[in-house]
């Protein structure tokens, strides 16, 4: 599946969900609902294929379909991460550390249970690797959660090595650099 087809898709359901005034609280639960459903989705399959390369494509019925619309509403990148961009914005410059320490913590903690039990859970590597492959075609709920919370961890130990990669000129100037160059591509 085309990145920018995913990113359109998620893009008409946020300006739908934002003409129809939804809260937070309901791209939360729209959230849940699909990390939910999801599993179940693959399922979908008919006589026509015509119709099975459309559900393909939306819910992620084959192996070799990644980034299929309906599952990827629920990770960060669309509903929790719309979340999160409320979140964020409400939280003064001055307090966005301490933030990031809090929730950084509480995400890394959660962020290792949920790696460590799904290697306690798919022992086998193969198993392992098929499991986490299922999971990057069709997330459930607790990848989501899992996800979410080691992008969380991510941030906040951006948030806290950031200043000190900002004094090692050259290495900065090459991160910032880059960050321009890989924008152009995706802009």
């Amino acid at each position: 599946v085309n990145i920018f087809f995913i990113s359109g898709m998620c893009y008409l359901v946020l300006a739908l969900y934002k003409k129809l005034n939804v809260k937070p609280g309901g791209y939360i639960i729209s959230a849940i609902v699909v990390g939910i459903v999801t599993p179940f989705t693959r399922l979908l399959v008919s006589d026509n294929q015509a119709l099975n390369w459309i559900l393909d494509m939306t819910f992620g019925g084959k192996g070799e379909t990644s980034f299929c619309f309906f599952p990827y509403l629920q990770v960060s990148y669309v509903f929790s991460g719309y979340v999160f961009a409320r979140v964020i914005r409400q939280i003064p410059e001055e307090e966005k550390g301490d933030f990031y320490k809090k929730s950084g913590i509480i995400c890394g903690v959660i962020a290792a249970v949920w790696f460590i039990s799904c290697i306690v859970l798919h022992p086998n590597v193969d198993d392992f690797f098929n499991y986490m492959l299922d999971q990057y075609r069709t997330p459930g709920l607790l990848k989501v959660i899992g996800s979410l919370c080691t992008i969380l961890l991510v941030f906040a130990i951006s948030f806290r090595v950031m200043p000190r990669i900002e004094k090692w000129k050259f290495g900065y100037n090459k991160l910032c650099f880059y960050s321009k160059q890989i924008s152009k591509m995706y802009a």
